[in-house]
């Protein structure tokens, strides 16, 4: 049985100070009073979620091929597992051929399995 994600709008920040990512980009989540770091392209197209005691995130980006998903917990500010899913034979293994018509929470919830 898949997990029913329950669809947030949390506060994305942007800081230009770490030098340990692309152009000096570090993209902050806020939500419940807790802050994770995020790691996504500009380009990606972002959805985060809640479920039980975790917030997650999934990051898609068509255009270069892949598809992230994140698990944050707590306190915890960087995310406490992910799945990465690279070009359109992986994503369709784990998602099926008609993956680009489902919903950012079921592909969230297929992938929520894949995490532990």
């Amino acid at each position: 049985m898949l997990p029913v994600m329950q669809d947030i709008t949390p506060v994305i920040k942007v800081s230009y100070r770490n030098r340990h990512h692309e152009a000096g980009i570090t993209y902050i989540i806020g939500y419940m009073g807790n802050r994770y770091q995020l790691s996504f392209s500009p380009s990606d197209t972002v959805h985060a979620f809640h479920y039980g005691i975790g917030t997650y995130v999934l990051n898609i980006n068509e255009s270069k091929g892949y598809i992230g998903f994140n698990s944050y917990m707590g306190k915890e500010y960087h995310a406490i597992n992910s799945v990465y899913l690279h070009g359109s034979q992986e994503i369709q293994e784990k998602l099926g051929a008609r993956w680009k018509s489902m919903e950012p929470t079921m592909i969230a919830a297929v992938l929520f399995d894949c995490l532990y």
